[in-house]
């Protein structure tokens, strides 16, 4: 993961760079808001941990005001939309569920059996309500 940490900030010419473990609401290190850490450019928020993506959100008022990032969050169920959605809507975003499958025939090395049942994963995308989406976002519904 640093390695991986000290490409990107290589990549995006940042210099003068130091890394800090913060927890976002993780028990395992000092907790920490999206806001307080001062980001000043946030293009993609992407939450992973489902169980955590409320408190997320509600630390990063001030940071997807200011950066306007996209934002998507994996879903464990698909009851925890409507509270995500309502939360980002507040911050003038547009949202789409997105129900992506497991088994996609070309992403298999010549099988055709669906060995995950028909199974998908569901997933939030939210972005700013000023920008323009002129690309074709399969599987997804937008959400009013």
């Amino acid at each position: 993961m640093r390695r991986i940490l000290q490409n990107n900030i290589k990549a995006n010419g940042r210099l003068n760079t130091i890394a800090v473990p913060y927890g976002l609401n993780d028990a395992s290190v000092p907790s920490q808001t999206l806001d307080a850490m001062r980001i000043d450019r946030l293009d993609l928020l992407k939450i992973s941990l489902p169980t955590r993506a409320r408190a997320v959100l509600a630390g990063a008022s001030d940071t997807l005001w200011r950066t306007r990032a996209a934002v998507f969050v994996a879903l464990d169920e698909i009851a925890e939309l409507a509270g995500h959605v309502d939360s980002l809507k507040e911050f003038g975003y547009r949202a789409w569920r997105m129900d992506t499958p497991l088994f996609v025939a070309e992403n298999f090395n010549r099988r055709n059996v669906n060995i995950f049942g028909g199974r998908t994963v569901a997933g939030l995308l939210a972005l700013p309500e000023e920008f323009d989406v002129a690309f074709p976002l399969e599987h997804c519904v937008e959400i009013d």
